[in-house]
């Protein structure tokens, strides 16, 4: 479910990518004699690299709440979500609850600063300007 979900984002970002490719580009290539797949790999690539990257990182933060929600309520496993669970079941347990969200969100957080600077290190064209 959890990979379902987040194959999404990617190919939507993917998809508005491609239809964001400067067509004066493609044409150029094309009047010189290039080949689709060369037109693929040296322009519309390139300009749906920053998308699909997008795509990664929101499909991140989905299987991230999807993976703790299918904890909370699947009731196995020892991760963040089936302490939320266990901990909101006991008098006193809403701290407990609240800073496990706060891990979570932090978590998030983290994975998402990762995986900013591997596309910016991966993509330094989509970030001059």
């Amino acid at each position: 479910m959890i990979v379902y979900a987040s194959v999404w984002p990617i190919l939507f970002n993917t998809v508005y990518g491609l239809r964001e490719v400067d067509p004066v580009a493609k044409d150029t290539l094309r009047a010189f004699g290039f080949s689709r797949i060369e037109v693929l790999w040296r322009v519309s690539l390139p300009a749906t690299a920053p998308f699909v990257a997008t795509g990664v990182r929101m499909a991140a933060a989905v299987a991230l709440i999807l993976a703790v929600t299918a904890e909370m309520f699947g009731g196995f496993g020892s991760g963040i979500g089936i302490f939320i669970a266990q901990a909101s079941n006991y008098p006193g347990g809403v701290g407990d609850t609240l800073a496990a969200t706060v891990w979570a969100g932090a978590l998030g957080l983290l994975i998402n600063a990762a995986l900013e600077r591997g596309e910016r290190r991966l993509l330094p064209w989509a970030y001059r300007k």
